[in-house]
């Protein structure tokens, strides 16, 4: 399929999206028609899971191996980061290339910066994903973030991702970057510019945690053809619940501007599981349902830790928050999305990498750069 970084940094995005349905359209079908509608998987297909996360915590140009707490691989294999000019990144996750699966990013440390998944595929037995990071007025700029990827075909729990890369208004989506563990298969509905309904067949619960991520390896404007820039967004969750058995997720993303912007994103729920899948090792979610108050366990149907512990959300200014979870240590990663359906942004302050309780510090603003206060969900993993 893809075999090098330079290939799918040459043959560019609208190439990419085409290879990559092609060659994954015999490994989505397979998986899916593997999945039963229990969330096991039928005894003809080998289950799998893959996945891994960086912390990219540093500007330097070059490439290099993340510190050990700045990593984690299901191989157990070493992450490699290569920032090989200003604002972009390959991250390569070796030992796990797979021909589906979905990615997702955090900005770290700054509300004027803008990251998103550029480019993202299998070579060999490695994964590379491309992280494109911007300002305001859409130059490319410097920036810290979290990257994570999850594929598998299979899990005891409820599990679904999808990567909308289709400017169609209602479409199904079919290719190997789509899982439901339940069937299939997941649809994406655009209702007006840069609003979309997600719907995960047969997953229909009002539980669990929703995360999503824009796409700038292929971003098409609100009318007409793609443009020839890149359009920064940043999306939402607006909402997510039980629809006649289904799950309708409702995303809602937004230019630089605060204006509606039709994107791509990759999007993932989980329910009692973390952006592990079925590897549940120490992972947490949560979703901080009350804006304003100044200190909450977030509801029980929308938290979950593993192996177990409190989970607290505080608030400590305007905008300003921090998620403490009892059972994690030092280390990990975060990814978070503003729950609104209005144009505010979240973004990870600081990761603890020393003593316990995990301590995560959020902080949320408005596209003004404003601190806002705003309802936001949060998933980590170690």
């Amino acid at each position: 399929m893809i075999t090098s970084t330079w290939v799918k940094r040459a043959i560019g995005p609208v190439v990419l999206a085409a290879a990559m349905l092609v060659a994954g359209s015999a490994a989505g079908a397979a998986a899916s028609g593997g999945r039963n509608s229990a969330g096991g998987v039928d005894p003809a297909i080998t289950p799998y899971v893959h996945w891994g996360w960086v912390n990219v915590t540093t500007t330097t140009l070059g490439v290099y191996t993340p510190a050990a707490i700045n990593r984690g691989n299901s191989a157990g294999s070493l992450n490699v980061v290569n920032h090989y000019s200003t604002g972009s990144y390959t991250v390569t996750f070796r030992g796990i290339g797979d021909e589906g699966g979905v990615p997702h990013v955090s900005v770290i440390g700054s509300p004027t910066r803008w990251c998103g998944i550029g480019l993202f595929g299998k070579s060999g037995t490695r994964e590379f994903v491309d992280v494109e990071c911007y300002d305001a007025t859409g130059t490319h700029a410097e920036a810290k973030f979290t990257v994570s990827f999850l594929s598998t075909n299979y899990g005891p729990n409820r599990l679904g991702y999808l990567w909308h890369h289709d400017p169609s208004n209602d479409y199904d989506v079919f290719d190997a970057h789509s899982h439901n563990n339940a069937g299939g298969p997941n649809h994406v509905t655009r209702t007006a510019a840069g609003t979309y309904t997600v719907t995960f067949p047969n997953l229909g619960t009002a539980t669990g945690d929703v995360q999503v991520t824009p796409y700038f390896g292929g971003v098409f404007a609100s009318s007409g053809p793609a443009p020839a820039g890149i359009q920064v967004v940043d999306c939402t969750v607006a909402s997510w619940s039980a629809s006649s058995g289904d799950l309708d997720v409702k995303v809602r993303c937004f230019n630089t501007n605060g204006l509606p912007e039709d994107t791509y994103f990759t999007v993932t729920f989980m329910e009692d599981q973390g952006l592990k899948g079925p590897d549940s090792g120490r992972v947490a979610y949560l979703w901080a349902s009350r804006a304003g108050s100044p200190s909450y366990t977030p509801p029980a149907n929308r938290r979950f830790s593993h192996p177990g512990g409190s989970i607290q959300v505080t608030r400590e200014g305007f905008g300003k928050y921090t998620v403490t979870l009892g059972a994690m240590g030092s280390g990990g990663t975060v990814k978070v999305t503003a729950y609104a359906s209005t144009p505010v942004r979240c973004i990870i302050k600081s990761i603890r990498t020393t003593g316990s309780p995990q301590k995560i510090k959020i902080r949320c603003y408005s596209y003004g750069f404003d601190p806002a206060n705003t309802r936001f969900t949060l998933a980590y993993q170690r």
